[in-house]
């Protein structure tokens, strides 16, 4: 099991950041990420090197980061057309329920 990063769980402890660390967490699950793509942004996001990812993965960190652009890319186009969670940000309106 992978540790969890500590950035994740400090700002998981910031109410004011709640929404935008939900949203964040959606927003990854709509990419459809594997468990070795997770566990690289964790990485990353804990400092650690592409050659250190490399060595904790198994997997060349470099290709790894192709395919999580692809993957992020893709899920920010598909948000920003279709806009599933959240605010739009064109129309203010939270499809979701309408409201303004």
């Amino acid at each position: 099991m992978l540790m969890q990063s500590t950035e994740i769980l400090e700002a998981l402890t910031y109410p004011i950041d709640f929404t935008t660390d939900v949203e964040f967490k959606e927003f990854l699950q709509e990419c459809e990420l594997d468990d070795l793509e997770m566990a690289f942004i964790t990485l990353r996001l804990e400092g650690l090197t592409m050659e250190e990812i490399t060595e904790d993965l198994g997997e060349p960190a470099y290709k790894i980061r192709q395919t999580v652009r692809e993957k992020l890319t893709r899920g920010a186009l598909h948000e920003e057309t279709n806009g599933a969670w959240g605010d739009d940000a064109k129309t203010g309106v939270d499809k979701g329920t309408g409201r303004v």
